[in-house]
């Protein structure tokens, strides 16, 4: 790399872990290397969907790249013509969401969605081999990688905390009460769930807040990186996420839609970055996507098939709130459900079928 011929993409370095935050690696690259953040298939990619492209032409470079980089891709590799990207769609107010196609996705499609996850190896498993795949994987990354690269003096710890962080995905962070449940101290605690990002295993929504907004709960929210995996930890199926008030199907369905919105944030034009609300009145709204010049959308998440009113009331709040303190800034609200409509209730609010995330416009 430092022999003086300048010769670009010359190597491709793959790592399972993100190696910026490995302690024992000692040259960062920096200056000298592309990072491209490879998260499992999104459905866009399994589905051969156009949607995360910047054209109409169907051409579709990797979901997955970094933002930045995922830029520089889609604007040298495909024409300038309207945007296919769900998200980049909301930002831009494109009034075509608001009439959407009937889905044809039931609910019970969008629950093996989820129990299947993006992982390639397992697409084309049944429900019993996938599930052993992901035990394997979880106890291959686990136990060898994460104990090979940190400090790890309790390794038989990092089973129990990823099983621990399937069964709370979709829930705010709470490391002390994490480390009652685990029988371990509080740094112990942190300590590990840094290796589990490093891994890709988890990722966090940092809370979000604006100094002219309400004040906010600090914790993050956790989600398993890959719906899939968390299913196969706690070994639910499709069937069984389908019984009626099952305690798991709303936060696998959210952390599977979640999953899906990352994926086509990284492929915005403009960077995205990812956040939950939370104010000290308990009103919540699942994701808040920020672009980088400041526009914001908000999406609640539901695993209803039959959404209420009732459900849009906090991205309502949110909406008023944020016109009040800065006009312009809310860009859309959207609720996404597993029924079969989607439908405009209000001032740029709506309520939308989850597969609108990959389906291409019509």
């Amino acid at each position: 790399m430092d022999d003086g011929t300048n010769a670009a993409g010359r190597f491709l370095l793959t790592v399972s872990t993100n190696f910026l935050t490995v302690p024992t690696i000692s040259e960062s690259l920096a200056g000298r290397a592309t990072i491209l953040t490879l998260w499992p298939f999104s459905q866009a990619e399994l589905w051969g969907s156009s949607v995360g492209t910047h054209s109409a032409t169907g051409a579709m470079p990797p979901v997955s790249a970094h933002p930045t980089q995922q830029s520089k891709l889609t604007s040298s590799a495909v024409g300038a013509s309207r945007s296919t990207n769900t998200v980049e769609r909301w930002f831009d107010q494109d009034s075509s969401l608001r009439r959407a196609a009937r889905s044809s996705t039931s609910r019970s499609d969008y629950l093996h969605k989820v129990c299947i996850g993006g992982f390639p190896e397992v697409q084309q498993l049944s429900a019993h081999r996938r599930n052993r795949w992901f035990l394997g994987y979880a106890e291959t990354v686990v136990s060898r990688d994460i104990a090979q690269l940190g400090d790890i003096r309790r390794a038989a710890m990092l089973p129990q905390m990823l099983r621990l962080a399937a069964a709370q995905t979709s829930s705010e962070l709470n490391v002390s009460r994490w480390a009652d449940q685990l029988g371990a101290d509080r740094a112990t605690v942190q300590s590990y769930l840094g290796w589990l990002r490093t891994a890709f295993l988890v990722h966090e929504l940092s809370s979000w807040r604006r100094n002219r907004t309400s004040r906010v709960v600090q914790r993050p929210k956790l989600h398993v990186t890959d719906s899939g995996l968390a299913a196969g930890l706690l070994g639910l199926s499709a069937d069984a996420l389908a019984a009626l008030n099952h305690p798991m199907t709303g936060p696998l369905f959210e952390t599977f839609a979640v999953n899906e919105i990352v994926r086509l944030c990284s492929a915005a034009e403009m960077p995205v970055s990812l956040h939950h609300y939370r104010d000290n009145a308990q009103r919540e709204v699942d994701l808040v996507l920020e672009r980088s010049d400041g526009a914001v959308v908000a999406v609640e998440i539901k695993a209803t098939s039959s959404p209420r009113p009732d459900d849009l009331r906090n991205l309502v709040y949110f909406r008023d709130r944020l016109d009040a303190v800065e006009p312009g800034a809310f860009r859309a609200g959207v609720l996404l459900h597993s029924g079969a409509n989607t439908l405009p209730h209000d001032d740029r609010v709506l309520s939308a079928s989850l597969d609108t995330l990959w389906q291409s416009p019509r």
